[in-house]
């Protein structure tokens, strides 16, 4: 398989923030997700749900001009009409329907909570579920199940994300995938 020039996301927010202790800022966040996300789109086009959308699947070259989207081990084609025997995706990013019935097909919505959960991170450093100072525990499935929009509302607040960038946050980390925010919602707010 061929190496792809670049690191993950993770490591390239821990090394940003070793190097001069600073977050992206919003226009760099905002092109970082537009390329995911029309990366993303066009996976859904495929008809392919990526599943497993985290901080260590995603590659960037150091400028960010360049983003891939890796591991597509446990993706799933949605245009099929297979049965699920399998829960894919890692502990924290799934989406809570998924969680709830993880026999039930994913859709492209459950993609959209995972980007939302890989921006927050992206925006301020620390993961929603957890508490940055005190909650040392690993992330399970069910804490999906248990976001609290508020808390991340105000955790963006606290690190100066614009309003118009929490409300697409909050927007895509709608427990409701009927309510939750489009991928096309996503572009266009975000370029």
């Amino acid at each position: 398989m061929p190496q792809l020039p670049g690191i993950t996301l993770l490591q390239f927010l821990r090394q940003r923030r070793r190097q001069n202790n600073q977050q992206l800022g919003d226009d760099e966040v905002r092109r970082l997700i537009a390329r995911l996300a029309l990366q993303l789109q066009a996976v859904h086009q495929s008809g392919i749900v990526h599943c497993d959308l985290n901080l260590e699947n995603v590659i960037v070259s150091q400028d960010l001009s360049h983003v891939w989207l890796i591991d597509f081990g446990g993706a799933t084609n949605f245009l099929d009409n297979h049965q699920i025997n399998e829960m894919t995706g890692t502990p924290g990013f799934v989406a809570p329907e998924r969680v709830q019935d993880p026999l039930t097909p994913p859709t492209s919505k459950a993609d959209v909570f995972s980007l939302g959960i890989l921006f927050f991170q992206v925006l301020t450093g620390q993961h929603p579920y957890l508490d940055a100072v005190r909650d040392k525990r690993r992330l399970e499935l069910s804490d999906s199940l248990r976001l609290d929009l508020d808390r991340a509302e105000e955790i963006l607040a606290a690190h100066a994300v614009s309003r118009e960038l929490r409300e697409l946050v909050g927007g895509m980390l709608k427990p409701d995938p009927q309510t939750r925010t489009s991928l096309d919602k996503v572009l266009v707010m975000v370029k």
